[in-house]
């Protein structure tokens, strides 16, 4: 990324512990937007917003962030987000990086406007950590580990729920400490002589 590359980092929900990790790392990622090209230097220009989810804000997240991206002249969102998993061992065990963008939500079927370079119009780098599993993919999980075959608890679907590990609080600050690290090396020229 050149010196006028403008990025802005959006990142989520702050009043839920287990998908809270977007706001903790949004504290501790490095903004230089409002500096000067002379005190910036050749880093580009990062701006961090932290949105809140639709049912804070009665608003698409990704329709702020795109208002935003289009009044500022944003080149670059990097999306943090927690993701639901299927699997126990994945969880604060697994950090996704894609550049396809990401979907609120849909890890726990809750279908939210998705954050892309099409509906955007910059491209988007979404980063995710594994922070919670559906209580029917840790039954199903835990019933095949005993030998007993998914086919006989279909009835399990129904179980909308997810859980987080009990330690999570802890857990998710040494998770935002690694992402803002990674994105402030990443970003800022000057980070690693500080």
């Amino acid at each position: 990324m050149n010196e006028q590359t403008k990025n802005l980092t959006l990142l989520g929900n702050q009043n839920v512990t287990a998908d809270s990790l977007g706001p903790d790392t949004a504290a501790k990622v490095l903004v230089n937007a409002h500096l000067s090209e002379d005190v910036r230097g050749k880093s580009p220009q990062i701006a961090v917003i932290a949105p809140g989810v639709m049912g804070q804000t009665g608003i698409e997240t990704a329709k702020i962030v795109r208002s935003i991206c289009q009044s500022e002249d944003f080149d670059v969102v990097i999306a943090i987000d927690a993701l639901a998993t299927k699997s126990l061992k994945r969880i604060n065990h697994m950090i996704q990086i894609s550049d396809t963008g990401i979907h609120p939500g849909s890890g726990v079927k809750n279908k939210r406007m998705g954050l892309n370079e099409k509906t955007l119009g910059v491209k988007v780098i979404s980063i995710g950590v594994a922070t919670v599993m559906s209580v029917e993919h840790l039954i199903q999980e835990k019933l095949h580990e005993m030998g007993y075959g998914d086919s006989k608890y279909n009835q399990l679907d129904d179980l909308d729920m997810v859980v987080t590990p009990k330690e999570m609080d802890e857990v998710k600050l040494h998770l935002s400490d690694v992402l803002a690290l990674g994105i402030n090396r990443a970003l800022n020229q000057h980070f690693n002589q500080m």
